[in-house]
């Protein structure tokens, strides 16, 4: 089995369902991270956006391998890591 293979496998399991990855920089981490489609990412960043991310603080998400949006105690920050 290919390694595009075992990621759709990935995919799959989590589709419907949230995924914290983490080491999302380099290797396996990043390999997952980019088999995220755009619109999980969308739904990430209209969470840190909503009423309900209020309450978080601290929270991370590497956003389409190249971009990062963070929910920080001081508010919502969209920055790229490029």
């Amino acid at each position: 089995m290919g390694s595009a293979a075992v990621l759709s496998s990935v995919a799959r399991r989590l589709e419907g369902k949230v995924a914290l990855i983490t080491g999302g920089v380099s290797g396996l981490g990043k390999a997952t991270a980019k088999t995220l489609k755009a619109e999980d990412v969308a739904e990430a960043v209209a969470y840190l956006g909503s009423d309900e991310a209020g309450c978080v603080s601290g929270l991370n998400l590497l956003v389409d391998g190249a971009f990062t949006a963070t929910n920080t105690a001081l508010g919502l920050h969209l920055y790229s890591d490029l």
